[in-house]
Formats: structure tokens, C-alpha cells, sequence
């Protein structure tokens, strides 16, 4: 996660948003990610970014992805998908 970090730093953005692609919260959403990768305060959802110019943006941590219906239903394209492709 970090070198996709110091990717946004060249970036031309005005705010940098973080999803956790997780289904439910736990230590790594808690606790490793948001002040051991991205530097926030224990508790809190956002902080600062800083670009490579020197320039600081807002960061927001945004809500694990979480069991949304929408997951259910690819779950079952894809299920669908490989047993209308067998060979």
C-alpha cells in the first residue's frame, strides 16, 4: 500500500479518498491501516496528504466495502459465469 501511496504523491489531485477493500472491520481496518499506513490519528477517519510538491490535501478514510447486495449478486454472475463456461 505504501508505493501506491507514493504514486498519488506525483498525482495532480485535490483529495485523496482510501476504501478498504475488506467486507468487515477488523485490526486492519482499525488499527494497521489508518495510523500505521496512512498516518491518522487513532479513531479518526481523516488527516492530510502530502503531495510531492510539498502541497498537503485532505485524506479521507472512508467505510470497509461491507456485505452490500451489490457483492451477492456478482458473487453469482461470476458463479454463473464459470458453469455456462465449462467445457
Amino acid at each position: 500500500m505504501q508505493d501506491v501511496l507514493e504514486e498519488f504523491k506525483a498525482a495532480d489531485i485535490e483529495k485523496l479518498v482510501v476504501v478498504p477493500l475488506f467486507l468487515a472491520k477488523g485490526i486492519h481496518i482499525l488499527i494497521d491501516i489508518p495510523p500505521g499506513i496512512l498516518g491518522l490519528e487513532e479513531g479518526t477517519n481523516s488527516g492530510t496528504f502530502t503531495l510531492a510538491n510539498g502541497t498537503e490535501i485532505p485524506l479521507l478514510y472512508a467505510q470497509p466495502i461491507g456485505s452490500d447486495p451489490l457483492l451477492a449478486d456478482l458473487m453469482i454472475k461470476n458463479a454463473d459465469d464459470v458453469l455456462n463456461n465449462q467445457s
